[in-house]
């Protein structure tokens, strides 16, 4: 990545912000986050539909797209685009990538401290030898993606905004595991084979 190539790499940064995104609208975090505005922020994954907020905190926070498939580059761009509007403010320190699902185990205060004074992400990336790790490696990949950097993991992560920014200016492993893996879970692959060679993780 060459200087200056990524907009957000210049900016001035404060430390005080975390960043949830969503995969959709969830009544859960409402709670959770009620009474700390100011140090989030929230970006909701949805279709084109407006869906209905039962938190204010879910107001005009929507990232609309096409219709996601699981496990498909589709899911990759959803997150891309998350990650793309939420890096747009700059006081967005930490991303949460979250689903609609996941309960939280915490409270807020000390999800806050653990993350924001944490100077490491948290992205799944280890080797699976079984047919459904490396077995789908192809050589169309190589030379950039060895088979020894191809990685697998779970596609949730909480991460830092240097390392967001990396994601974001990827093109070639996006372009190769959506050319070569689209139909192969590629949202297991392309984040943690990235930060891998990367050696974010």
């Amino acid at each position: 990545m060459e200087p200056g190539s990524v907009p957000w790499q210049d900016t001035v940064l404060q430390l005080d912000h975390w960043c949830l995104l969503l995969t959709s609208v969830t009544f859960i975090f409402a709670g959770v986050v009620k009474g700390h505005e100011g140090k989030f922020s929230i970006y909701i994954h949805t279709f084109k539909e407006r869906p209905i907020h039962i938190s204010p905190h879910f107001y005009d926070r929507e990232i609309h797209s096409d219709e996601v498939t699981w496990g498909r580059t589709s899911m990759v761009d959803a997150e891309k685009r998350l990650l793309v509007n939420a890096l747009e403010d700059p006081e967005n320190q930490h991303f949460v990538l979250l689903s609609e699902s996941c309960i939280p185990l915490h409270t807020f205060d000390y999800t806050y401290r653990y993350l924001l004074y944490s100077n490491v992400s948290f992205i799944e990336s280890f080797v699976d030898p079984g047919p459904h790790g490396t077995g789908r490696h192809m050589e169309h990949m190589l030379p950039e993606i060895t088979k020894e950097n191809f990685r697998k993991g779970a596609q949730w992560f909480t991460m830092k905004r240097e390392h967001a920014v990396i994601v974001m200016a990827d093109s070639l492993y996006y372009s190769k595991f959506s050319k070569y893996c689209g139909v192969s879970f590629a949202t297991e692959k392309v984040l943690p084979s990235l930060c891998s060679d990367s050696d974010i993780v």
